[in-house]
């Protein structure tokens, strides 16, 4: 599968949003998560959309959606609706 700027910028995103975040009782970079399950959908025939999904499957947090909102304004329709189910995490 060939990857769009849709993944590029997804993957830039998911990467600014947890730059600063590392894995539980590590100090490995969160962002390494984001793409061992991002690996995990693309080896079991993810599409690009799905792939996208996974990247930002954490990142729908209260203070993201904002930014969320406005970085998927420019996306496909197919893509929003995948994350719209994801469940968002309430502090």
């Amino acid at each position: 599968m060939n990857t769009t700027f849709a993944f590029a910028y997804a993957l830039a995103f998911a990467a600014r949003l947890h730059a600063a975040q590392m894995r539980k009782g590590s100090d490995t970079p969160y962002i390494s998560h984001l793409l061992a399950v991002t690996a995990i959908a693309l080896d079991h025939g993810a599409t690009e959309n799905e792939a996208i999904a996974a990247l930002l499957h954490d990142s729908l947090q209260p203070l993201a959606l904002n930014r969320m909102g406005r970085a998927l304004a420019w996306s496909s329709m197919p893509m929003v609706a995948l994350l719209k189910p994801l469940p968002v995490a309430v502090p």
